[in-house]
């Protein structure tokens, strides 16, 4: 299936290595298995004009945020770079979120957040007019740690940010033995 990528720099599986290395411990990852996925996210590109009191606008153009293909949960982000990409259907988790409903929690996200995030007084009303939203898959690298005390222990390594965290495989929409 042709997708559009995040570009990240822990893609490569000997820098993901390494970062692993250093975040855990190279002894951590003795017996280790390293395996990928990509999981889906909408990004949306939005315009928001802000109108104030006493007549002042301004206009934002590229406000992004994205929405998790999963939970809905929703968060601003700078214009991701993206590539496309033929990737295994079977590494791809499937995109639950609709569009109608990611448009609206972003459009929700916006009116909650955007007069904080701007630090925007005197505001009266805001409109906002989506411009572009697609779909985008982030690449993740589950880790299957060895069984220690007789406890599964995984981790999640962001291919993007490098970020990683301690899971369950069925939190994130798959099951793995």
């Amino acid at each position: 299936m042709k997708v559009n990528v995040v570009k990240g720099f822990y893609r490569d599986i000997k820098l993901a290595t390494e970062l692993l290395k250093k975040r855990i411990g190279e002894e951590e990852l003795i017996g280790a298995n390293i395996g990928f996925l990509y999981y889906p996210y909408w990004l949306i590109n939005f315009e928001v004009k802000a109108n104030m009191a006493l007549g002042v606008s301004k206009t934002y153009d590229g406000v992004y945020l994205m929405v998790d293909g999963l939970t809905c949960f929703v968060g601003y982000t700078s214009k991701p770079d993206l590539e496309s990409e033929e990737l295994d259907d079977e590494r791809i988790l499937s995109l639950k979120v609709l569009e109608d409903r990611a448009l609206s929690g972003a459009e929700e996200y916006l009116k909650k957040t955007f007069q904080r995030l701007k630090r925007l007084t005197m505001l009266k009303e805001m409109e906002i007019t989506p411009v572009e939203k697609r779909v985008i898959y982030k690449q993740f690298w589950l880790v299957k740690l060895p069984d220690k005390k007789n406890k599964r222990v995984w981790l999640l390594l962001d291919s993007v940010s490098g970020s990683t965290q301690f899971v369950v495989p069925s939190d994130i929409g798959m099951e793995v033995s």
